[in-house]
């Protein structure tokens, strides 16, 4: 029985993007995702917040309350 739980990640970057995550994958302590952002970004992205919210589910309808926001200067 596998008892490892994988939650999901979702990429917000602002209402004028679309984003979503093409894969992920990693081992224990360390994780790699990667997202695909459309339309592309501008060349200068600085003052730009990336923010990034964690989801129990894969269909994103239970947020675990997790966020990560990193501001680009």
């Amino acid at each position: 029985m596998d008892l490892h739980h994988h939650n999901t990640f979702e990429l917000f970057l602002g209402e004028q993007y679309d984003c979503w995550q093409d894969r992920a994958g990693g081992s224990t302590g360390h994780y790699t995702y990667n997202f695909i952002v459309s339309p592309p970004l501008p060349d200068d992205i600085s003052s730009m917040d990336l923010v990034f919210k964690e989801y129990s589910d894969t269909f994103k309808e239970n947020p675990t309350g997790l966020e990560i926001v990193i501001n680009i200067e």
